[in-house]
Parts: structure tokens; sequence; C-alpha cells
């Protein structure tokens, strides 16, 4: 009987760790080759690097009270210049809206 072949330990090691689907792994798996590894791989530093891809005025935050606690202090995308940002940054998306757009009125 043929040995077993070895499976490759990037694409079989973490299963335990978290959940990712198959078209989201091919996914990361093709932006790597295309752009190379990240310089990070925590999620701090993921985070950091998504905040950092989009302008700081996109970002705002809201406190919230908590049923049990102190205030907490949520940051989030301010969801209408997010949409205008995207407009005037990515050609595709800005024919996508003004199609939609044009069709609603």
């Amino acid at each position: 009987m043929p040995p077993k072949k070895a499976l490759n330990p990037v694409l079989t090691s973490s299963h335990s760790h978290s959940y990712v689907s198959q078209s989201g792994l091919a996914a990361v798996l093709k932006s790597i080759k295309e752009h190379g590894l990240p310089e990070t791989a925590s999620r701090a530093g993921i985070k950091r690097a998504r905040e950092a891809a989009l302008p700081s005025e996109l970002w705002t935050s809201v406190k919230v009270e908590m049923e049990d606690g102190p205030c907490k202090e949520i940051p989030l995308v301010n969801p209408c210049q997010l949409l205008q940002y995207m407009v005037s940054e990515v050609a595709s998306f800005a024919d996508f809206f003004r199609g939609k757009a044009s069709r609603a009125s």
C-alpha cells in the first residue's frame, strides 16, 4: 500500500482554532499570493491595518450604557461618510450605486 501523501500543514493545522469557509480561505491565500505576507497576523495588528486603510474622518464612536457596569465606548464607521468615500474612491462601486439610484427615482 503506498504511503499517504502528506497534507500541507498551512491548510490543515489551524482548523481547531477557528472556522473560516473554504471560499474565505481561498480568498486569503489568493491575496497572500498576489500581495505577499502581511507584516502582522495578530488580531490587534489586523484591526489597526484595517482602520489605517480608511481615512480617520470615517471613524466615530458611540457610548453605550451597560446594564451591569460602566459605559463602553464602541468605535464604528460612519455609514454616510463611508458611502461617500466609496463612491468617490471606487469607480465600479460608484457606477453600481449611480445605476441603482437612477432606477429608484
